[in-house]
């Protein structure tokens, strides 16, 4: 949702008397929608990121506003704006200290105002945002899947605040759980980007959120990526490079993917793709059958005999090439005594076909060992 707390303040605050009188810190948080609540009891009914408005009419007890915000608060809700009037004459200081401890947003409006001509501009704001991210979203997606108007789509994205000729980045997120963004997720990414620069602009990629990081520098990536591990420590990110302009971004999803990918598997919280080495020549390929026959040419045999007897050879070829083939080396990582590792050495030889004491075996390995782990 692209609609803050802060926006509706910027935009509508004014005009109904909004004052801010606690949780500032929180005024980055998204509202999708405004809800009435008079009871705490009702607040199970609220599905999160709404902006509640209280008039206090059940008001009769002295912790009675308290308990509300706080259910509310815990609740999910962005945000509470309370009608100051005969039924809550004032704010005390013990909900003003719990919404500035959990960077709630509280607002107070005077009694005289509309409360339906209020909510009826604010649900406004947020209907008219949305369809435009909605817009920027589809143009977006559209550009770097090849599958939208060029011209429209930067059109779109130039009427949403972008710099079309910006160098830019797009950024692929993932989260070690696999499954899809759930709405709590994709808002945190929202947030940690906005916390960095406005404008935003993502959409989702099957379990993928890609997000256009339009001018950022090193430094803003960094943080953001920082934002988005201090939110959630399950979010891993794959960079891509610089490429001056948005009509270039479709070379940059697939590059995105790629170092999203290899961060999962290496259990990296991101991935540049200039940091890929080898792996930015493999994204090159488009002819995944090409990769497949090399493996199978070098390592196939190994990891057929791996399959069929339990053993581990491929994993321990690994260990070997990443210790450049040193044996004292290989058998203290590998915690195995020396012979053992010659042992292994020759049953690989033997069984590949390889000697592994020449440079042009150790780097059909070394090739062949990096195919596997980006096609799978």
């Amino acid at each position: 949702m692209s609609v803050t707390i802060e926006n509706i303040y910027s935009k509508v605050g004014s005009e109904y008397g909004m004052k801010l009188v606690a949780g500032e810190k929180g005024t980055d948080r998204g509202v999708d929608w405004v809800h009435i609540v008079e009871d705490s009891r009702v607040s199970s009914f609220l599905r999160g990121g709404e902006l509640v408005f209280t008039t206090g009419i059940m008001n009769n007890t002295a912790s009675w506003l308290y308990e509300l915000v706080k259910h509310v608060e815990m609740a999910g809700a962005s945000g509470i704006v309370v009608n100051i009037g005969p039924y809550i004459p004032s704010v005390s200081d013990e909900v003003i200290d719990y919404c500035n401890e959990h960077r709630f947003p509280l607002f107070i409006i005077p009694w005289e105002t509309r409360l339906v001509d209020m909510s009826r501009d604010i649900c406004s704001v947020i209907s008219r945002s949305l369809n435009d991210e909605i817009s920027m979203s589809a143009a977006l997606k559209g550009l770097v899947l090849n599958t939208a108007d060029t011209q429209s789509a930067l059109h779109i994205l130039e009427a949403g605040g972008f710099d079309i000729e910006a160098p830019s980045r797009l950024a692929c997120i993932g989260t070690h759980t696999g499954t899809d963004f759930s709405a709590p997720l994709r808002l945190a990414v929202e947030r940690s980007a906005r916390s960095v620069k406005e404008p935003y602009c993502a959409f989702e990629y099957g379990r993928y959120v890609i997000v256009l990081l339009c001018g950022y520098t090193d430094d803003e990536i960094n943080d953001f990526c920082r934002e988005l591990a201090e939110k959630d420590k399950e979010f891993f990110v794959g960079i891509s490079g610089i490429r001056t302009g948005l009509r270039e971004q479709s070379i940059n999803f697939k590059r995105a993917l790629c170092a999203c990918k290899m961060a999962e598997k290496r259990n990296k919280d991101r991935i540049f793709y200039d940091e890929l080495g080898i792996y930015k020549l493999l994204l090159e390929i488009d002819d995944r059958d090409v990769l497949e026959d090399y493996y199978n040419d070098i390592l196939g045999s190994l990891e057929n005999y791996d399959r069929e007897h339990g053993t581990d050879y491929i994993g321990f070829l690994r260990t070997y090439l990443e210790c450049g083939g040193i044996t004292q080396v290989v058998s203290e990582k590998e915690f195995i005594h020396r012979n053992t590792v010659v042992n292994h050495i020759k049953k690989i030889e033997k069984i590949t076909g390889l000697n592994l004491l020449e440079l042009d075996a150790k780097l059909k390995c070394s090739i062949a060992i990096c195919i596997k782990e980006y096609i799978d």
